[in-house]
């Protein structure tokens, strides 16, 4: 990537929002961008509970996550790391019993799949998590991973200690980087469907997760040379809501763009 050329993409992102979002200010944006590092292990972990409806989105409607809230904070002991560790004994079956027997699920095999892949992907992080003497030693560990490479790293470590039962689905590459973005680590990004057909329509990458990863970080840590403000979640939180057209808490904004117009505007530039 060229240095000022990664600022374009940025900076034209940025424009293309407030062109396209009809009732957007520059204090309502910056909000998106407010994201906090976890003062606690326990919030941390909070994370991954509520990042079930964002892994099983296709599928939320039918397990109705949000209806059963309440009762799934009961049965992880309101997010507590140490109820979890000490209740189900890294024994996602454990876990899974406790819903069955908390929460009204129904006996198709869909949902047995679907709530045992969850109580694996919570068992295998609460042991994850659980070697941290607090967050700050977490934090800590975590930005010892400096370079992309180092980054995708620490994604692949987290993806692969998301499950116990290895023949249940844990988190894979775009989870676990979204999950480190969500709880406050600013050079990290979600590779979803958005960042990839922006980045690879664009032509300055492939499709596959390592490449537009590496992509967007390379694109923010560029941008910081002129604006100490960019980050990799900064950008990434741009791109979604042009991708998306989404801007949750903001109902009263209209959008009026949309990707591909962004894509094709933005090539003319770069």
């Amino acid at each position: 990537m060229n240095d000022r050329r990664s600022y374009t993409i940025y900076m034209e992102a940025t424009n293309y929002l407030y062109q396209h979002a009809i009732g957007l200010t520059e204090s309502v944006l910056e909000e998106y961008f407010v994201n906090p590092r976890k003062k606690e292990l326990n919030e941390a972990f909070g994370v991954v509970i509520s990042s079930a409806e964002d892994w099983h989105k296709p599928k939320a409607r039918n397990i109705k996550y949000k209806e059963r809230w309440n009762d799934i904070e009961k049965v992880v002991g309101n997010y507590k790391l140490s109820y979890v560790i000490n209740t189900f004994k890294g024994d996602p079956h454990k876990l899974y019993s406790a819903f069955i027997e908390n929460i009204s699920l129904d006996d198709r095999q869909f949902t047995k799949d679907v709530w045992l892949s969850y109580a694996n992907c919570i068992c295998g992080m609460a042991q994850y998590l659980n070697q941290f003497k607090d967050a700050k030693e977490m934090y800590k560990y975590f930005d010892q991973f400096k370079t992309p490479e180092e980054k995708i790293k620490l994604i692949k470590e987290i993806s692969a200690k998301s499950h116990i039962i290895k023949t249940k689905t844990g988190w894979g590459f775009a989870l676990s980087a979204n999950w480190l973005k969500d709880i406050g680590m600013l050079d990290f990004c979600k590779p979803d469907i958005q960042i990839r057909n922006c980045l690879s329509s664009l032509g300055l990458c492939g499709k596959s997760d390592n490449a537009v990863f590496k992509t967007l970080v390379a694109i923010a840590e560029d941008s910081k040379k002129y604006d100490k403000t960019a980050s990799a979640f900064k950008i990434d939180r741009i791109l979604w809501l042009i991708g998306s057209g989404d801007f949750y808490g903001n109902r009263n904004i209209k959008w009026e763009g949309s990707l591909e117009e962004f894509i094709s505007e933005l090539k003319k530039k770069i």
